[in-house]
């Protein structure tokens, strides 16, 4: 989401005297009124327009998953040029506040929905990437990321615990046959802060028992992350890669041990585990995790954001699972074309029908994966969705194409390389 409340100078200092509570009213009297526009972040009206739509779309499910990045890029920095001094007091109660404002905003429109949820690389008071594990953010938000997002679907002592230890959490208390585990990605990326070793290693050893915990209680489970593992494909393409297309090297999302642990926990509960969610990339992409033989499997489905920072159009997904468990079959993507004029959320395209595949997701993403190297019809609607829309702003080129291919499925640095250099 990447929510800016920033946006509207004229009414920072009425934020800043204010509690969340009075913050809709602020905001509702904004003379900014222009529509949204791509290299900006998420402005209050269409922060409200997606959690109108996303929660109308929920009625009458289990639950919805969001997948981190509640502030805007730069928060504290943007809050010291406004509030003219760095006082750290301050920005940590501004910042507070503002993700209290969301957790409200969203919890008023999805009824008695739980939110299932994870940390995003912005959401702390130390800055990108910096949170650190025990520190004063966790314990400030604990209470209500449980009460208000979580909607206190899961055990309060084990999930205050988690929390506070490393912005990680599981629940069995949504349904009776799904444990959600939610994993704090950001102390595995290489710009995490200094000194979270330790706290990663034990969220590592942590997964491990919580898989096996819900294996043994016969439970299905579906996995959060923030950031996927894998190859950063942006960074390796615009560092790393010549006008041939070849790569010299390639960046990589999380460090090589923390990425191997958690695959290697991964096969060993593979067969309990239907689906894995991420964030991050803002893009509309999705990845497989385990390779076996020629087969990929277990699916990471990417949810686009909804900042159209980087020039993507706002976007969000609908889940359908069934089969009497937890595979999802297909989704839904909702957009909006913010060259429109009315800017209002419109169904975009449906898995099935864009990619004539139906099916277990994980099986036609597999299917997909291999298709996207021959089939140029499927390639360039894969390549349309990409930026949700907005191909404008899309980078995207037959030169640079393996590099975005090739991600979906190469988790290893050294054959993802090796697989873009191929042109596969």
């Amino acid at each position: 989401v990447h929510f800016n409340p920033f946006y509207d100078s004229e009414i920072f200092d009425d934020l800043v005297d204010t509690s969340e509570d009075g913050w809709e009213e602020i905001f509702e009297g904004s003379t900014v009124t222009a529509p949204q526009t791509w290299g900006e972040e998420s402005y209050y009206p269409l922060l409200i327009r997606t959690l109108d739509q996303v929660c109308e779309k929920a009625t009458g499910t289990s639950f919805v998953v969001y997948t981190g990045d509640i502030l805007t890029h730069g928060f504290s920095s943007k809050f010291y040029a406004l509030y003219g001094s760095e006082d750290e007091a301050a920005m940590k109660a501004f910042t507070y506040k503002t993700v209290a404002f969301f957790a409200s905003e969203l919890r008023d429109r999805c009824g008695d929905l739980p939110v299932v949820f994870t940390l995003g690389n912005n959401d702390s008071y130390e800055g990108d990437y910096l949170i650190e594990p025990g520190g004063e953010f966790l314990s400030d938000t604990s209470e209500l990321f449980f009460s208000t997002m979580l909607y206190e679907k899961a055990d309060e002592d084990e999930f205050t615990v988690s929390w506070n230890a490393g912005g990680y959490y599981s629940t069995s208390d949504i349904s009776s046959d799904l444990t959600v585990i939610n994993l704090n990605t950001i102390l595995f990326s290489p710009e995490a802060v200094s000194g979270s070793e330790m706290a990663a290693e034990t969220q590592l050893s942590w997964f491990d028992t919580e898989l096996a915990n819900a294996s043994a209680a016969g439970k299905r489970v579906w996995i959060l992350l923030h950031i996927p593992p894998g190859a950063d494909i942006f960074s390796s393409v615009s560092s790393y890669m010549d006008d041939s297309g070849l790569l010299s090297d390639a960046a990589m999302m999380w460090q090589e041990a923390y990425q191997q642990s958690f695959l290697t926990t991964l096969n060993t509960y593979r067969d309990s585990v239907d689906a894995i969610f991420s964030g991050h990339t803002h893009m509309d992409e999705y990845r497989l995790a385990l390779e076996d033989g020629n087969s990929w499997k277990l699916e990471i489905i990417t949810t686009p954001a909804i900042s159209p920072l980087f020039g993507n159009n706002p976007a969000f997904k609908v889940l359908t699972v069934g089969g009497g468990g937890w595979k999802p079959q297909d989704y839904e993507a909702f957009n909006i074309s913010l060259d429109s004029d009315d800017q209002v959320f419109a169904s975009y395209y449906t898995f099935s029908d864009a990619y004539e595949l139906d099916g277990v997701l994980e099986s036609s993403f597999a299917t997909l994966y291999s298709e996207l190297g021959s089939d140029d019809s499927k390639k360039a609607t894969y390549i349309d969705h990409y930026y949700s829309g907005n191909n404008s702003s899309n980078p995207i080129d037959n030169t640079n194409w393996p590099a975005y291919r090739c991600a979906i499925g190469e988790m290893d640095k050294s054959a993802y390389i090796e697989c873009v250099n191929n042109g596969s």
